[in-house]
């Protein structure tokens, strides 16, 4: 019988000990501290696994890039610089990631597009295309 017992025992440590890991590594891939995650998992497993599954991410997100859309107002052409090959103003003098001139032969002054023709009904005409920036 006290055999029993402990085979039972020894089945709830495992699984409650299985379960804190469960949670910690949960913990650690939303980027919180998987230790504390492990100890509040192995006294209240079930409470700590619905804790961090709703818990939202802390780690670091990849900064977006930002897609700059083209108006009939203004187009800004981009180019790489020559020393770093970081995109910036065709127009640009100064590098402004690695703060070195350009070559006067490199930059050269862009030209606004013309306003897109409209129609008598103020609609834009169905052949003219908006540009756009790689």
């Amino acid at each position: 019988m006290t055999w029993v017992i402990l085979g039972i025992a020894v089945a709830w440590v495992f699984f409650g000990v299985t379960m804190a890991a469960v949670v910690a590594i949960i913990a650690q891939s939303k980027g919180r501290p998987a230790s504390g995650w492990f100890f509040f998992g192995l006294v209240f497993w079930p409470i700590a696994l619905v804790c961090i599954l709703v818990a939202e991410s802390k780690k670091p997100t990849k900064p977006q890039r930002v897609i700059i859309e083209a108006t009939a107002d203004a187009v800004e052409e981009f180019e790489p610089c020559p020393f770093c090959a970081e995109p910036i103003r065709a127009a640009a003098k100064v590098c402004r990631f690695c703060n070195r001139d350009l070559p006067e032969e490199w930059s050269a002054p862009v030209a606004l597009p013309a306003a897109p023709t409209t129609s008598e009904h103020g609609a834009a005409s169905p052949n003219t295309t908006s540009p756009r920036i790689a």
